[in-house]
């Protein structure tokens, strides 16, 4: 390779953004955990002042009822379920053709259980089961019969499908 060739490469190199590792990702989203669990935890009223944005007294939660806002929330169940679907899907007709799983095979099936199990049956079975905190429509602040709870606080203010993560 000549000298000017090596100078023509070396600015398509310099160019190239590094890619994130598994471990950085990692590290990102345990200190994004932190971050914002600090944050409520230190101003546990940040909490309420962004659900009184969308709450009015006569009205209470006006967004509600919006055609879109509803299609959207329920759009979420169906993405969700895609992102499950597809890579398990991907795999089983792997198996049906006999090939070999393959390491983005592998890779999918992962994806999909971690989804399953996450948010799946950690946070919606289980957290938000027996967290107990009431949903914002439920707070006694926006007109309801339970107690604000703080982030991070278990309490008994709800019984069923209460306010963990989101909600």
């Amino acid at each position: 390779m000549t000298a000017t060739a090596i100078d023509r490469a070396a600015p398509a190199r310099a160019r190239r953004q590094p890619r994130l590792a598994a471990d950085d990702a990692a590290i990102l989203a345990a200190a994004a955990v932190v971050g914002l669990s600090g944050l409520f935890l230190l101003l546990p009223g940040v909490d309420l002042a962004v659900s009184l944005l969308f709450y009015r007294p006569e009205a209470g939660f006006f967004l509600a009822g919006d055609p879109l806002l509803r299609a959207l929330r329920k759009s979420s169940t169906l993405v969700m379920l895609l992102m499950l679907a597809l890579p398990l899907g991907r795999w089983l007709l792997r198996l049906a053709r006999r090939r070999p799983a393959g390491r983005s095979a592998r890779q999918a099936l992962f994806a999909a259980l971690g989804l399953a199990i996450g948010p799946g049956l950690v946070v919606n079975g289980l957290l938000k089961e027996l967290w107990g905190r009431a949903r914002p429509v439920n707070v006694d602040v926006f007109g309801g019969d339970a107690p604000f709870t703080a982030a991070w606080v278990v309490s008994s203010a709800c019984q069923s499908n209460c306010s963990f993560v989101s909600g």
